[in-house]
């Protein structure tokens, strides 16, 4: 058991929803001729592996993975695509 964290990131744009990217794409392809060619980033961590595992450790799991993720960001993504 685990968490991710998931984006996707197009051509100048980025959302952490599908339907949003459904309607970006169509609404670009359509008024911008723009077709963006999404990437679908995903960061996953995992559990320790213990058959009880507190809130605490949870939280620790979900905050070193949110911490990772902010990091990760300006190595991947340039910096003109709106972040979300």
């Amino acid at each position: 058991m685990g968490y991710f964290i998931y984006w996707f990131i197009g051509k100048d744009k980025t959302t952490d929803d599908h339907i949003e990217r459904i309607i970006l794409t169509s609404w670009d392809r359509i008024v911008h001729r723009v077709n963006h060619r999404w990437a679908y980033v995903i960061v996953n961590s995992i559990l320790p592996p213990q058959a009880k595992v507190t809130d605490q450790e949870r939280l620790k799991v979900i905050s070193d993975l949110v911490s990772f993720t902010r990091e990760l960001i300006p190595q991947i993504q340039r910096l003109e695509v709106n972040a979300f």
